[in-house]
């Protein structure tokens, strides 16, 4: 017996069985992070080449099972798992809510759909059909976020984020028609965030300049994060109070960047977010508002951006 992944694995969802839709992120990230968490999962047949050619799933891939449809993923457990790109996620479950079984909790990726008036209009559909939802926002499983907690559980400090990204021009995250952009793949990271440390997503200036956008937030503390595109140097940093060094700095929010061969590093957090995410499945209302939260944001952003 595996005395770890006994000791890690939460109690109710040892023999969870969770099918993945999604040949990118779902197959090196959350593949292993639910094979890590003892769920059994499914994925479709299509997948396997891709499977193969990622050395760093070799431990896995014996583990997992192959079905044809999608129709016979939505049926197989009690956990599904998307990532496709928003415009996909849209068309996906507005054709397939009424096949999900009563209970399945549903992991989707963000942004929700690839506009704002879509993303209303499926989360009210998500609501109306009483889908369990969770949506992949990270960052509060991020190593460095426990400390930043701490930080604003304080008054009068000043917190100063800087993400540096590097976007491929042909990728869906570059194009803000497909639901890419700064703001809706990254920016949107932070609004939980700003959420759980206390900020009022009320009081956030957003200001955008060619190539980069920034976000303000005051309360009890004050937070500025700066995002934006750079053609090469991945770079995420948090500084504190103007210190000499800052608190956290690395390539990516999650340390280094992704490599093909390499654990995602971000498959720690996944498996913190997933069994959270399971522990507390039936709070259907947090999911919901957090999104709505979210969106609310997006439009102040879409907002401003038009009288600027």
């Amino acid at each position: 017996m595996d005395t770890l992944t006994e000791i890690s694995t939460p109690r109710n969802s040892l023999k969870l069985k969770a099918s993945i839709l999604g040949s990118g992120f779902g197959m090196y990230g959350y593949l292993p992070a639910a094979c890590s968490l003892g769920w059994e999962v499914a994925t479709l047949a299509r997948y396997q080449q891709k499977i193969r050619e990622r050395s760093e799933l070799d431990a896995f891939s014996k583990n997992i099972q192959f079905l044809d449809s999608e129709l016979e993923l939505i049926d197989y457990g009690s956990a599904f798992i998307f990532t496709r790109t928003p415009a996909l996620q849209f068309e996906f479950l507005n054709t397939n809510l009424q096949n999900f079984k009563y209970g399945t909790h549903v992991f989707l990726e963000k942004p929700l759909t690839n506009s704002l008036s879509n993303s209303l209009s499926l989360l009210d559909n998500l609501r109306t059909n009483q889908i369990q939802f969770s949506l992949g926002y990270l960052f509060p499983y991020a190593d460095w976020f426990m400390d930043l907690e701490g930080i604003c559980a304080g008054t009068g400090n000043q917190i100063t984020i800087n993400w540096a990204i590097p976007i491929s021009r042909s990728n869906w995250k570059n194009d803000e028609s497909l639901g890419g952009g700064i703001v809706n793949s990254f920016l949107i990271h932070f609004v939980p965030v700003l959420a759980r440390l206390g900020f009022s997503l009320s009081n956030i200036d957003i200001h955008s300049q060619e190539g980069y956008i920034s976000l303000k937030c005051q309360s009890d503390n004050c937070i500025t994060v700066t995002a934006k595109n750079v053609t090469k140097n991945f770079l995420f940093e948090i500084w504190v109070n103007n210190q000499p060094s800052p608190m956290f700095q690395s390539q990516t929010p999650f340390g280094l960047k992704p490599e093909k061969g390499k654990p995602d590093p971000r498959i720690s957090a996944l498996k913190k977010y997933l069994s959270d995410s399971i522990e507390t499945s039936g709070n259907f209302d947090f999911s919901y508002q957090t999104e709505l939260s979210v969106l609310s944001f997006l439009k102040m952003f879409i907002t401003q951006k038009n009288i600027q």
